[in-house]
């Protein structure tokens, strides 16, 4: 299996979720420049280096397996859907 359960006693957590939310933020904070919530740009470069260390298997041994299909999940869903609100917003801004 790849690195990361998905069902049994080990699995819980809400990480993919986090992620989803972030690139949703971000993404549509990049479409809506005028929105008024902004992530910093750290922050999204600490939440894709922790997903890459994830992957890549190196805390599997310190705090066990990780569900990183489901941080990518959320991470792809997040930004997905805040393009697409972001654009729609944008075009009912421009039309009204």
């Amino acid at each position: 299996m790849v690195s990361g359960d998905f069902v049994g006693p080990n699995f819980g957590g809400l990480s993919g979720v986090v992620y989803a939310v972030l690139g949703y933020v971000w993404v549509y904070g990049k479409v809506r420049p005028s929105y008024p919530f902004q992530l910093s740009p750290a922050i999204m470069y600490m939440m894709v280096a922790w997903m890459l260390i994830g992957f890549s298997g190196l805390l599997d041994e310190v705090v066990g397996p990780m569900a990183n299909p489901a941080h990518l999940a959320g991470l792809v869903c997040g930004i997905l859907l805040g393009v697409t609100f972001g654009i729609r917003d944008v075009t009912r801004k421009n039309n009204s």
